[in-house]
């Protein structure tokens, strides 16, 4: 029995791929007509071949290829023409789930009309909507380019180990202190950290090498509204100046030593303090001052240094038993040292909210939803 073949084996025997002449509004006769009049492409292929070798046969000048670039500089390449978005700025915050009214009936119209937050598209904050159209632009590459980019800095970091050794020992100690590794004998790579952070051009730069370099402002000079100093009767007040601030600290000071109270976790609080200590991350331990009731104890057997002056400023630690840890925390409340502390920037929280809209957006743009 014999029967027309259809435009799809009409098509293989062509070399086309299956439904290649498959287009809405071509009918299935003119299908076969196409096929009938159309050229085998094998046989396309074939005599284009003799033309192509003939052309590359003429002597052109050879192009220069250009040098191959390093995934870092690739990420540079495309990174470098943004503006960096850090943080989320002006950006407005999540809008109520039903707006404000100005009656009962208005309310409840609105309420009907309402969308859940977690039900309304994705609003990302510019920095990270940033961070999703570079993962989309750069798509299957993202893993290996990471992988890639970590191993070129690491090797950059391995290049340069006078310039960083140079640069820790002309730092202040205090802050040598913090950026050195004892247990793995590593100085924290600061240098290379500015260095790659001009390479993207982050704004705020130069304020944020000093700070890096000389210390972060955390605390300032002792002023009425700087903050506020507890009183006897449980209410808070403004400090009118720092003799009254160091008035308060040593009253606090002279009631905490003379209740002998306990922590019932001081040894783990006294554990993590010496962990810190081997760290280099604080020094210690030091004698008392005079005006103290009760002399100071060594830590480990080491020798207690002398203070540098006996008019200091102290605060104790207590406990925070968590479900998984025990947590240190320093009372800078009731000790008054909140009067001296200065925050001009918090930082930004990111709720559950953020990453439900981040795993949407991944989802918008046909990426996976999981962390990659």
């Amino acid at each position: 029995m014999m029967s027309v073949p259809t435009p799809e084996v009409k098509e293989q025997l062509h070399m086309l791929p299956s439904g290649y002449t498959s287009v809405p509004g071509v009918t299935e006769r003119a299908r076969h007509r196409m096929m009938a009049n159309g050229w085998h492409l094998g046989t396309a292929r074939f005599l284009m071949m003799p033309v192509l070798q003939t052309m590359m046969m003429t002597p052109v000048a050879s192009p220069v290829p250009s040098p191959r670039q390093t995934a870092l500089q690739t990420m540079l390449s495309i990174i470098q023409p943004m503006q960096p978005q850090l943080g989320p700025g002006r950006w407005p915050k999540e809008a109520a789930c039903v707006a404000q009214a100005g009656s009962m009936w208005e309310h409840w119209r609105l309420a009907q009309e309402a969308v859940h937050p977690m039900q309304r598209p994705p609003r990302l904050e510019p920095g990270l909507q940033q961070c999703i159209d570079l993962q989309h632009r750069l798509g299957g590459s993202l893993n290996r380019m990471r992988e890639e980019i970590v191993d070129e800095i690491a090797q950059m970091a391995e290049a340069q180990p006078e310039a960083t050794t140079s640069w820790w020992q002309a730092l202040p100690h205090h802050i040598a202190m913090v950026y050195y590794d004892k247990e793995h004998a590593q100085i924290s790579q600061i240098p290379l950290l500015i260095q790659l952070l001009q390479m993207v051009q982050m704004p705020g730069l130069a304020e944020l090498a000093e700070d890096l370099q000389q210390g972060f402002q955390v605390t300032g000079a002792l002023h009425e509204g700087a903050g506020w100093l507890p009183r006897a009767d449980g209410r808070y007040e403004f400090p009118a100046n720092q003799e009254a601030f160091r008035r308060h600290n040593k009253h606090y000071t002279l009631a905490k030593l003379c209740s002998r109270d306990l922590d019932p976790e001081w040894k783990t609080l006294l554990e993590e303090l010496k962990i810190e200590l081997g760290k280099g991350r604080m020094s210690g331990p030091y004698s008392a001052p005079t005006w103290w009731p009760t002399p100071a104890i060594s830590v480990e057997e080491k020798p207690l240094l002398p203070l540098p002056e006996q008019d200091i400023c102290t605060s104790f630690c207590f406990s925070v038993l968590q479900t998984d840890k025990v947590r240190r925390c320093e009372d800078f409340r009731r000790s008054g040292n909140n009067a001296t502390v200065i925050a001009h920037i918090v930082p930004h929280h990111h709720d559950i909210k953020t990453f439900t809209d981040l795993a949407l957006a991944q989802l918008k743009e046909g990426g996976p939803s999981k962390k990659n």
